[in-house]
């Protein structure tokens, strides 16, 4: 018997970049130890990556966007071999510039060469047949690194050799087999929810012609809904001219259950409903947040929390069952692969936040995901080891790291994670220097000033505020004062 849980197929275990955007690096006699790099240069940012979730933290600028985009870059040299599909590339404008001052002259450097260092595991090609008879094939480790060496020079292949000819291997399975399993990769920028009307048109012949259509612009961030539609216009008429088409069930159930699954955490247990329409598109029926139930509603009616989260999905599993049809029903459990999104809670209310990954991991259990977050609710969903949080280490060679938290996250109160994990004030700041200034005084025994610091702060506040009643609780313990 199959078991999906196995080691996926592909995953990302690391990625190092040098000279990347605001990612730096430094001369070292020892760089074979920091990063994996076979060169003099320490990386300016090492990334070790969950098998199944890693989720970045960091302040705004910190370069969150940045790794996932040189993630992409470094992902994209497994498309190379195949047709009419293409990867990313290091850009001239994604080196980093350094800033040199003398004399009252500034002189600003782009520092070359630019640098993406990758170890994967991934497996040899293999057919779904025997999957389905031994289970997934042991993926084997693999590193490669893309290098632009001048601002009008092209990126480079050339340390990059073993990927490309796994992915020429991958590419010539696909022509002679037809159940060869080939894995997702896929990008979700910030830029996601762009549909703001009707999106529908007939499907061209040719835009499904191969199951390389599935690699369409995976990896360039913003999600193409007029190429979903296309995919869901076909499959729907091929149901309706009487074709049995499991993958389509599967993809249809998938975003059914994603959607219960959220749904419930407004506590309704409802049945979502997904369908198509030639004219609409995606239709959802489901019950909202108020227990009203709502009947086939376009998907771009929708608020932009649901389209998001539907879009996304759907996105997902459109593309995972247009590159491996022949898997039936089971496309979706098990097609491996590596997907990045960039501000996953965007447009969520923390209900979903608190959830989201899970619904992920769970609708995808085969899919590495590396993902980026600004909300307390994420990062609580998840435990420590799962998260990287991204901070500044030599300013002047821009070197940073990504650790781990040192104290569990998992079930933490909103306001732990801000603090702790995030470094940013649980309350706005005038509040925080009152508790802070009451604090002091009760250090110091000073309980008249205190009792005063406490009437200003019910003041600001609120009398009922579950904080001040700690600290009031606490301020006539000590100064033994009777409550009114």
């Amino acid at each position: 018997m199959m078991d999906n849980q196995a080691q996926s197929m592909m995953w990302l275990r690391r990625l190092s970049m040098t000279n990347y955007r605001k990612f730096g690096g430094r001369f070292s006699a020892d760089a074979n130890s920091n990063g994996g790099h076979s060169d003099s240069m320490v990386p300016g940012l090492t990334v070790d990556f969950d098998r199944q979730m890693t989720v970045l933290v960091g302040e705004n600028g910190a370069g969150k966007t940045a790794v996932l985009d040189a993630a992409a870059v470094a992902l994209g040299t497994f498309l190379k071999a195949f047709p009419e599909v293409s990867g990313l590339r290091i850009q001239g404008s994604d080196a980093r510039r350094k800033y040199y001052s003398q004399y009252g002259e500034t002189d600003i450097q782009e520092q070359f060469p630019v640098s993406i260092y990758a170890q994967a595991d991934i497996a040899q090609p293999v057919q779904w047949r025997t999957v389905q008879e031994r289970g997934n094939p042991i993926a084997v480790p693999i590193e490669w690194r893309r290098e632009l060496n001048s601002a009008n020079g092209s990126t480079t292949f050339s340390k990059a050799s073993e990927i490309c000819s796994l992915s020429e291997m991958y590419q010539k399975l696909v022509q002679m087999d037809p159940d060869a399993v080939l894995p997702l990769l896929a990008y979700y920028g910030t830029d996601r929810l762009g549909l703001h009307g009707r999106m529908t048109g007939k499907a061209r012949a040719s835009a499904f012609k191969n199951r390389f259509r599935g690699y369409d612009r995976c990896l360039q961030s913003s999600l193409n809904y007029r190429q979903m539609d296309a995919w869901w216009r076909k499959q729907y008429d091929r149901s309706l001219k009487g074709y049995d088409v499991p993958t389509y069930r599967a993809v249809c159930k998938t975003v059914e259950r994603c959607l219960e699954t959220l749904l419930r955490e407004n506590g309704h247990a409802t049945e979502a409903r997904l369908e198509y329409d030639f004219d609409d598109g995606l239709r959802l029926s489901y019950t909202d947040s108020d227990g009203v139930r709502l009947e086939s509603m376009p998907l771009w009616t929708l608020s932009d929390g649901y389209r998001g989260v539907v879009g996304l999905v759907s996105d997902i599993a459109w593309r995972i069952a247009a590159l491996n049809p022949f898997m039936g029903d089971s496309v979706i459990d098990w097609t491996p692969g590596v997907v990045l999104i960039d501000e996953v809670d965007l447009h969520l209310h923390p209900k979903w936040q608190s959830c989201i990954l899970g619904v992920l991991m769970k609708s995808f259990p085969q899919i590495q995901f590396i993902v980026t977050t600004h909300a307390p609710m994420v990062i609580s969903s998840v435990a420590s080891d799962r998260l990287r949080v991204i901070t500044l280490d030599d300013k002047n060679d821009g070197i940073y790291q990504a650790v781990s938290p040192k104290n569990e996250t998992y079930g933490s109160s909103a306001s732990l994670v801000l603090r702790h994990v995030m470094g940013s004030l649980d309350k706005p700041r005038k509040v925080q220097d009152l508790f802070d200034r009451f604090s002091r005084q009760m250090d110091a025994d000073e309980f008249p000033e205190a009792k005063q610091t406490l009437g200003e702060l019910e003041r600001t506040i609120g009398a009922d505020n579950p904080d001040l009643s700690g600290a009031r609780s606490s301020y006539f313990f000590y100064a033994g004062e009777v409550r009114d």
